[in-house]
């Protein structure tokens, strides 16, 4: 194959190597013209940990191979996350990186093929953006360019659980929890229904979160609120709302707690929790109806006392008395009341218990 360059001939024929120098000069424009010169990136996407060191691999291809380093200059540049410019790093001219300190480069001379590799030293958060391999031609127009989506991982930096009663903006829990330290609340609720909300914020890439209510995950099908985060930075944040729990005294001592984890990466969990110590009823209701007994000397009416002082009020709560010349009380399940054919029923509803005797 005729190559591109002039050599004196010994034995000249003008018109024969006039023939020949047209022809070779011709396959050598055509060559450098239409030839097919691009650059790739093998990993265009790259997930980094902070302090890390990661490589990035650029690799040309075309013929003629040696214009990359003649006519054509392969480059490396960088453009963080938010900014417009971009930062050359690195142009084969001297593939000596302009800050020694941050970046690295390698090239290695492949059958085919050339690699130009870049060390980005000690990643940061300032890294974050993409790094883009270029090529371009003597006249500096691009001819060839591919770019890396370089993500650095960022933890969770603030989680929040707010607990607050269904319908009532203004009545709330609150507990926050960060990357360096978890953190729970013991509360004190009312019984009744709740929403409850936690949030993961300040995250690279998206956090998930997940609500748990003792051993029982109750986000679970909610669809959660994605969004990134105002600022220079690639951070981002979620929100899971679970509307109106059941909150009674089944509840004491159960967690209400909040999970955030960033998928995909070795940061951990952060957690935020409420510890339920008490419910609380406000005017709980109970309806008796006297016994009317009939059998023996159960012959005599009951009635029911409230013994509990604070907490709601369950059919457990309250205590039957049969009046005599000495009182006498019992459980809406003591065997004695049973034994004797009378059945004492305590009903649980909304509003307080419903407790409810009969005959049989």
């Amino acid at each position: 194959m005729p190559v591109c360059v002039n050599s004196p001939r010994r034995n000249f024929k003008p018109k024969m190597d006039l023939k020949l120098s047209l022809t070779v000069a011709f396959l050598c424009i055509f060559n450098i013209a239409f030839a097919t010169r691009t650059v790739k990136v093998t990993t265009p996407s790259i997930l980094a940990q902070q302090g890390s060191m990661e490589w990035l691999t650029c690799q040309y291809s075309g013929t003629p191979q040696n214009l990359v380093f003649e006519n054509e200059k392969v480059i490396w540049k960088h453009q963080a996350y938010g900014e417009t410019g971009f930062q050359i790093i690195s142009e084969n001219s001297d593939f000596v990186s302009k800050d020694a300190t941050k970046y690295e480069n390698n090239v290695t001379a492949l059958n085919p093929g050339i690699v130009i590799q870049l060390k980005v030293k000690n990643v940061q958060l300032g890294d974050d953006g993409k790094f883009v391999c270029e090529l371009k031609n003597s006249q500096g127009s691009i001819l060839s360019s591919q770019e890396v989506n370089f993500m650095v991982i960022n933890p969770i930096q603030r989680l929040s659980l707010t607990i607050r009663k269904s319908g009532d903006p203004n009545s709330y829990e609150n507990v926050v929890s960060t990357q360096k330290k978890n953190s729970f609340m013991k509360v004190v609720l009312d019984e009744g229904k709740y929403d409850v909300t936690c949030k993961a914020s300040e995250s690279n890439p998206q956090p998930k979160v997940t609500i748990k209510m003792g051993d029982s995950t109750i986000s679970q099908g909610v669809n959660p609120v994605r969004s990134m985060m105002p600022g220079s930075q690639r951070l981002y944040q979620e929100t899971v709302t679970v509307r109106e729990i059941t909150v009674n005294r089944g509840t004491i001592d159960k967690r209400i707690e909040c999970i955030g984890v960033v998928p995909s990466t070795n940061t951990g969990q952060v957690k935020a929790e409420f510890r339920v110590s008490n419910v609380t009823t406000k005017n709980a209701m109970v309806k008796c109806k006297n016994a009317s007994a009939i059998l023996g000397d159960l012959d005599r009416p009951f009635s029911c006392i409230v013994t509990v002082e604070q907490g709601s009020i369950h059919c457990s709560d309250v205590v039957w008395r049969r009046e005599g010349k000495t009182d006498e009380t019992y459980s809406h399940t003591d065997p004695y009341v049973t034994k004797q054919g009378v059945r004492l029923d305590c009903q649980v509803s909304s509003t307080g218990d419903q407790c409810n005797n009969a005959a049989v």
